[in-house]
């Protein structure tokens, strides 16, 4: 018999898809007992998902569930592998996240599968079974891949969720509709790894500071590709000390929550911890300095930028008669990428580095 046919394959598939038909309504305080009545009602939920035109995708999942449970079949003892479907039938399907969580988690199948990981996990009889938890990988992967990477998932789920999580992190909201649009206009044309939350909050600190929508999509996407080159330097470590992966994957962790500001203040403490230390011929110092420039960047912050340019030529030249030319050229070439890109983050940069070099 084989594994994925009943309850895990109803449920997941249900459950992902029966996300979007919710998304179709504003009624947020009904959306427990309308969800749960869309599971419930196969020919409710096999209606909906017809009428949003995702037969297809819904046949298309069973298909490649089906396939990565036909290559898991070969792993381990027919006992092991019924002991895993057992668990797997039980505990999964209620560690799969809300749909508005599914979206607070960037609709990114990394992130929300570490979310069902870590729930779980958390039973003894789950962790003890040998292949239980190489299943949930197994099957779920691929599934969460070919879903939340189609095109005719998320456009459908994206609008309502979406401007739902806006308005949970959101301070206040009269910028909520103009940052959603700011949002959304990036996905359109730009793939990333980097988290809905982060991508918010960089929308938010940018859009106040340039006249256009146009010029603050030309900054968010630059700032999402300095937030992907950051998340990928901190989850690989710095091979240089505690002190240091510690800092990098503190770093990331606040980035990806948006807390951008805290996020510098806590790359501001790492640096004076190393100067403190009188660290500063150490490689460490050096990676936590750019550490510190690449997030004030993320948080808009011109000055906080150039002040720690300023330190990192003060490591890099220690002639001090050398050190101007050094600061004026690092200057000019954030004059020159600014103006040739358009982007004004880096114009203001330039000119905050002037006001270094006076």
């Amino acid at each position: 018999m084989a594994l994925f046919t009943t309850t895990f394959a109803a449920t997941t598939i249900k459950l992902l898809l029966a996300a979007v038909k919710l998304a179709q309504t504003d009624k947020w305080e009904d959306r427990g007992k309308a969800f749960t009545d869309l599971l419930e009602n196969g020919g409710k939920l096999t209606q909906s998902i017809a009428d949003l035109g995702l037969t297809g995708l819904a046949a298309d999942l069973q298909k490649t569930a089906t396939e990565a449970e036909q290559a898991f079949a070969a792993e381990g003892t027919l006992e092991q592998r019924r002991d895993a479907q057992a668990l797997f039938d039980q505990y999964v399907p209620g560690a799969i996240p809300a749909p508005d969580r599914l979206v607070a988690l960037g609709l990114q199948p990394t992130l929300i599968l570490a979310e069902i990981e870590s729930a779980v996990l958390k039973n003894p009889q789950f962790t003890e079974a040998p292949l239980a938890h190489d299943l949930l990988k197994a099957i779920l992967t691929p599934v969460l891949n070919r879903l939340l990477n189609d095109p005719a998932f998320t456009q459908k789920i994206e609008p309502a969720l979406w401007r739902r999580v806006l308005d949970d992190l959101a301070k206040s909201r009269e910028n909520t509709d103009e940052i959603l649009k700011l949002v959304r206009e990036l996905h359109a044309t730009k793939q990333t790894t980097v988290h809905q939350d982060t991508i918010i909050a960089m929308a938010r600190k940018i859009r106040p500071n340039v006249a256009s929508r146009e010029q603050a999509l030309i900054e968010l996407e630059a700032a999402v590709d300095l937030a992907a080159e950051r998340q990928a330097r901190g989850e690989a470590g710095s091979n240089v000390d505690e002190f240091v992966d510690a800092v990098l994957k503190e770093l990331n962790r606040l980035t990806r929550q948006g807390e951008l500001a805290q996020a510098a203040s806590e790359a501001d403490r790492a640096v004076a911890v190393y100067e403190d230390r009188i660290a500063r011929e150490q490689a460490g110092f050096g990676m936590v300095l750019q550490a510190a420039i690449d997030q004030h960047k993320l948080n808009y912050d011109p000055e906080g930028v150039a002040k720690y340019l300023a330190k990192q030529l003060t490591l890099e030249t220690p002639d001090a008669s050398q050190r101007f030319a050094e600061l004026r050229a690092v200057q000019d070439e954030y004059y020159v990428r600014g103006r040739d890109k358009g982007i004004n983050l880096d114009l203001a940069i330039s000119i905050a580095l002037a006001r270094q070099s006076q």
